[in-house]
């Protein structure tokens, strides 16, 4: 029968963190301050004399079970334990009480207990030899040079897979990552690496200074997170030197060094002649095998069994074996190499024990809270693992640990589509998009039609229904154009196509598709307006112009300033699909993958001409133009016909079927059907007629060909063409990889693709061409203008008395290039639009020959001569993360 202690206990006093720990088996301590433990339970068969014994107390690691620290204390008494915060962290120890002074392999007695504090780097130093001076401050390396680590830490003691990143210092811009070291240990609070591949540096450093610095940063996968120091920086170590020399070419792989102080790591060690297993094999592969080592191979003490449920792992069953063991049965391990505990605890399905050396689990299971979207998305959402556990195999010689994860097939996809363009889902899975603003919009009719009355006081009430209706016509139409919806996808069949579920969160919460749909609106009302101002409000084939055109209830007066001249923006259909899941490599290892499909032909596209000729020109330049905009404001919205009237008579309009206009002699005609003097029936007038924009247009026209008519006939003619064109078209996606680190860029057009920079980008791009021809005339007399021209345009233009002829041509030109760049950086990846710019450059020819009232005659030819007005350059965008685990969050009341 058993005898001596069977349970200790917590005193109760002491600092545990209760949310850490697990009753009766794990403790989990704050730093720095003693907790006390005591005996909580006798084995029945203990007799009462030896109770009142004194009990030896073992401070043990919990996977060797190597004595650290180990007292006798009277009976009755507690225990105490302290763990400063250099050791707090995974590392796990075992404190166990025994009266005869002998540890229980056998049963679980004690408590395993581990020390938590925030994780922290505190020190660093470069050194010439491991954990030796350091030498940042007075010693320059070279490459190829073996260069020692150090960083002393705080919550880290016992972590095996930090990822150390070395990081090259270059001022004014992103720091590039020359290498990076993974599978990092912290012993005893302490990172301590050997650096003997820093030649292979060299050829990462692009155009290497005298001197470059360098410094680490270092990266928790667990949380994806950078590890900071008191100072909340994330860069650490600053800073090594390294001149621009090559010291040795030799390059071996870099090693973990510890001082192995008090918790020693555990490794594979070997102690023949005690029993050991020799194989590990998982559903018969081998992901462990002795004979390895004995070839020199190392091998982790860690062995990663990561599944991914769903798909061709669904149901599927895992059995682990071991090797039988050799030389068989042992007094401490008497077949009890592993304990299924852990994996039952965790929530693994169907867990058993299928021999002594053998057993079993299945890595499916049932998601949780698929009725409650949010507490869903909360546990769900990438990147972490749905089940997992660490289960120990124990025997005198070998003890490793098997990391056992089971990862989520839920995909997690975001669409965002505009102009409604038809496909472009994720893995081809048609789901419901939301779209429109219809409700919300009609809602703020009343409030919108206020806001004018306050605006605009004194307009009649047909006029002030008319604006409103049009604005909110505008509005409700652009909303329509915008679609967007989130959903999760999960339990896919084989082919890791077709999901069990799909999850609409966007039907569940429409708040998140209408915040994204009033966003872009705002946006595109934005864009709307710059183009309007840009253009004067001519040619601008815009949503607005678009939505004020269809209106046909109000006619054509809807269209304002809608005067159209060649200047057309292509209207886009965009489709973009982000996603977020996980996805089994070639060699078995589970990815986090993150894509984005892109779809827009086009994304953007314009096209652009406008012709001019001195007519136009003398119109523009005399604030004419200017005059006949706002005519077509007043008449379209008021119905002034008075201004009409007065420019009719002013200017000579085409009033009437006989009639030039000139001056007094023309009729400014009557209302239609009036017939004139004498009872001749007179033709459409310019008043009279029901398109009132139609006869300003023509009036314009009409003066415009007048002046050009007037300059050919003293031989002066000027032909000006702007012509603007191109379009961005994108069909490509993009696929990040965390697992490995990579960005790959699959196109489906004749795009630039370069993957080892994760860049995609046009090669053609948008042109802009000005171009001008010029044939002038002998004798240039400007009074003669002023003859033909309108009383109030005398005295604005210059009166010029010379002779000239001229024959010249001009030409400018330059393009506009569309890239974005996809970089993986640690937590996030990102991109960045960039704009590159061509500059703007030309060629200028012709001759000139003058005379003035002297009649001395100058002649000068200018030869073809090529000019710079604009150096090229690259607008750089912002960064925009691909991972934002912030997409839903309750509105705020």
């Amino acid at each position: 029968m058993a005898k001596g202690v069977k349970k200790i206990k917590w005193t109760g006093q002491g600092i545990v963190k209760n949310e850490l720990s697990v009753p009766n088996q794990k403790v989990v301590i704050a730093p720095d301050q003693d907790v006390f433990f005591q005996v909580g339970q006798w084995y029945e068969s203990t007799p009462e004399a030896d109770k009142k014994k004194a009990v030896t107390w073992m401070f043990q690691g919990w996977k060797k079970r190597n004595t650290i620290l180990e007292k006798s204390v009277p009976a009755g008494y507690a225990y105490g334990i302290k763990i400063p915060k250099n050791l707090c962290g995974p590392f796990q120890y075992y404190v166990e009480a025994s009266l005869y002074h002998k540890k229980d392999l056998a049963n679980q007695t004690g408590l395993i207990v581990s020390g938590y504090c925030p994780p922290k780097i505190v020190t660093s130093k470069w050194c010439t030899s491991n954990d030796g001076k350091d030498v940042r401050k007075e010693h320059v390396f070279s490459y190829g040079d073996v260069i020692y680590l150090n960083l002393t830490t705080e919550g880290l003691n016992g972590h095996v897979n930090l990822s150390v990143d070395f990081c090259r210092r270059i001022t004014g811009t992103d720091d590039p990552v020359i290498f990076t070291q993974k599978s990092v240990d912290v012993i005893d609070g302490e990172i301590n690496l050997e650096l003997s591949n820093t030649f292979k540096w060299y050829a990462q450093v692009i155009r290497p200074n005298p001197v470059d610095q360098f410094y680490v940063k270092v990266y928790d996968p667990a949380n994806r997170k950078y590890i900071t120091d008191s100072n909340k920086d994330t860069e650490h170590a600053r800073f090594l030197r390294i001149k621009n020399k090559v010291a040795s070419t030799v390059t071996k792989t870099p090693s973990n060094l510890t001082p192995l102080k008090i918790g020693q790591a555990d490794k594979n060690h070997q102690s023949y002649g005690f029993c050991k297993y020799i194989t590990i094999k998982q559903n018969q592969k081998l992901v462990f095998d002795e004979a390895d080592l004995r070839n020199g191979k190392k091998k982790e003490n860690v062995i990663h069994l990561h599944y991914l449920a769903g798909g061709s792992d669904k149901n599927k069953t895992i059995k682990i074996e071991l090797g039988a063991k050799a030389p068989g049965k042992c007094a401490n391990h008497k077949g009890k190499v592993f304990d299924l505990a852990p994996l039952k605890k965790a929530g693994f399905m169907n867990v058993k024990k299928d021999s002594d050396d053998a057993f079993s689990f299945d890595v499916n299971f049932k998601y949780k809270h698929e009725n409650d979207y949010i507490a869903f998305f909360k546990e769900y959402f990438l990147p972490s693992p749905a089940i997992e556990a660490n289960l120990p195999l124990t025997t005198c010689v070998y003890r490793h640990l098997l990391d056992i994860n089971v990862h989520p097939d839920v995909a997690w996809a975001t669409h965002f589509k505009y102009d409604q363009p038809i496909g472009g889902f994720f893995r081809a899975i048609d789901v419901k998009i939301q779209n429109g603003l219809d409700d919300e919009l009609k809602y703020l009719t009343p409030y919108l039609v206020e806001i004018i009355k306050f605006q605009y006081s004194g307009l009649p009430d047909f006029i002030t229904k008319f604006m409103a209706d049009m604005i909110m016509d505008y509005f409700i139409s652009t909303a329509q154009k915008f679609g967007f919806g989130i959903h999760a996808y999960h339990t896919f069949d084989e082919s890791g196509n077709k999901p069990a579920v799909i999850m609409d969160y966007t039907a569940k919460y429409p708040w998140i598709a209408k915040a994204v749909i009033i966003y872009c609106v705002i946006l595109s009302v934005l864009v709307d307006a710059i183009i309007l101002y840009l253009t004067r409000g001519k040619g601008a084939a815009t949503k607005i112009g678009k939505v004020a055109s269809a209106a046909s209830k109000y006619g054509g007066n809807v269209t304002i300033a809608m005067k159209r001249k060649g200047f057309e923006f292509i209207t886009p259909k965009i489709s973009v699909v982000r996603a977020n899941y996980y996805e089994k490599q070639a060699d078995g290892r589970i990815a986090f993958v993150q894509t984005e499909k892109v779809f827009a032909l086009p994304l953007f596209g314009i096209q652009y001409e406008d012709k001019h000729t001195l007519g136009s020109l003398v119109t523009s330049v005399t604030g004419i133009a200017k005059v006949f905009d706002y005519a077509r404001t007043a008449m379209t919205i008021f119905g002034h016909v008075s201004l009409l009237k007065k420019l009719g008579k002013k200017f000579g309009g085409r009033n009437s079927a006989g009639s030039s206009g000139t001056g007094s002699g023309g009729s400014s005609g009557g209302a239609s059907g009036d017939q004139g003097t004498g009872g001749e029936k007179k033709g459409p007038s310019i008043i009279n007629t029901n398109d009132i924009k139609r006869g300003i247009d023509n009036l314009e026209e009409g003066i415009e060909n007048s002046i050009d008519g007037l300059f050919e006939k003293i031989g002066q003619k000027l032909n000006f063409t702007i012509t603007i064109k191109g379009k961005y078209e994108a069909n490509y996606e993009v696929m990040i990889n965390h697992l490995v680190g990579s960005v790959s860029i699959k196109d489906s057009l004749e795009n630039y693709v370069n993957n080892s920079k994760g860049i995609i980008g046009r090669k053609k791009g948008i042109d802009a061409v000005a171009s001008c021809e010029l044939k002038a005339g002998y004798h240039v007399k400007t009074d003669w203008i002023m003859r033909y021209a309108p009383a109030f345009i005398k005295g604005v233009m210059p009166v010029v008395d010379n002779e000239a002829r001229a024959d010249g041509k001009a030409e400018i030109h330059g393009s506009l290039f569309f890239e974005r760049k996809y970089t993986y950086a640690k937590p996030e990846p990102y991109y960045v639009d960039n704009v590159i710019f061509s500059g703007i450059a030309g060629t200028l020819s012709g001759s000139v020959k003058t005379r003035g009232k002297d009649r001395e005659g100058k002649s000068v030819t200018i030869p073809a001569t090529p000019f710079i007005l604009m150096e090229p350059y690259v607008a750089k965008g912002q960064k925009i993360s691909l991972l934002d685990d912030k997409i839903i969050n309750e509105p705020k009341s």
